[in-house]
């Protein structure tokens, strides 16, 4: 068991499973709702915590009655929440419609509160931790925050995810160990998600292990010598529900790599529980 901090943020989603994706102007009977906690931080930590890790969370939290909601979800989930910092605003929430006639989820999210600063990790006593996972974002503390780390501890293993593309945050990748690309990001930088994106990626910088992941693609990575790896994707018979797909294929890959298992494993495993997300759907309120 390790013990994992995630920096990043913590949303309350809402969450709509519809048959098809409406109209302007139509109204639709949702088929079931529910409600939990989201970001892509809190989710990776979530799937770490389930896997038997020790996990934290640094996030800033609002004090408002979704707070509460997104604050028990993460309790219950055995994510301990005292690295996490209060503030004045309203909590992050994302509303979410599922379409069963084709697994599309379309979020529309909505954040009036400050990001996390970067005195609120670098105050801490990060001894304790094995491993750091950073969100791509809030570049300018989040950079404070990694350098920090690298510079007081070295040993610490830091991951990075890129999901989309932010001003300034190629300046975030010299820090980590790992660096974790959506295909989205990749496509943003006029490129296609593959081999020869993170061939070119090791080219400019070749102290981490990278890797790329593309939904039903599959999955590629490259570690600090130059050898490329290649994992098709785990398609479920039917896909019910790609929410939060990506979140599960980071904390697979970083489970497997706490585990020492060769980079072929990781990805494997990490496409395998990405695909077998794909195919639940946890409901919690029937409408």
């Amino acid at each position: 068991m390790a013990r994992i901090l995630g920096v990043g943020v913590a949303t309350l989603d809402i969450i709509n499973y519809v048959e098809h994706y409406p109209e302007p102007d139509q109204e639709v009977r949702a088929n079931a709702r529910r409600m939990s906690c989201g970001g892509n931080a809190s989710n990776t930590l979530m799937v770490l915590s389930d896997l038997g890790h020790q996990v934290a969370l640094a996030a800033v939290l609002a004090r408002d009655h979704e707070s509460d909601l997104i604050c028990q979800a993460l309790q219950d989930h055995h994510i301990d929440i005292s690295p996490c910092v209060r503030m004045s605003g309203r909590s992050p929430v994302s509303c979410v419609l599922v379409a069963a006639d084709s697994a599309s989820r379309t979020i529309v999210h909505y954040r009036d509160l400050p990001e996390l600063p970067a005195s609120a990790l670098t105050g801490m006593d990060l001894d304790g931790f094995d491993w750091l996972h950073f969100e791509g974002r809030n570049i300018d503390q989040t950079r404070e925050m990694m350098a920090h780390v690298r510079e007081n501890c070295p040993a610490t293993v830091i991951s990075l995810e890129l999901e989309k593309p932010r001003p300034g945050i190629e300046t975030l990748l010299p820090y980590a160990n790992l660096v974790l690309y959506s295909g989205t990001f990749v496509r943003s930088q006029s490129a296609t998600p593959g081999e020869q994106w993170l061939k070119s990626r090791h080219q400019q910088d070749d102290h981490a292990i990278q890797v790329c992941s593309d939904a039903e693609q599959g999955a590629w990575a490259c570690d600090r010598q130059g050898k490329l790896y290649y994992s098709p994707a785990w398609v479920p018979g039917r896909v019910v529900d790609t929410l939060g797909a990506g979140d599960v294929f980071n904390a697979a890959f970083i489970n497997a790599m706490l585990k020492s298992r060769s980079l072929q494993n990781a990805l494997e495993q990490a496409c395998k529980m990405a695909g077998e997300k794909c195919a639940r759907q946890e409901i919690v309120t029937q409408s």
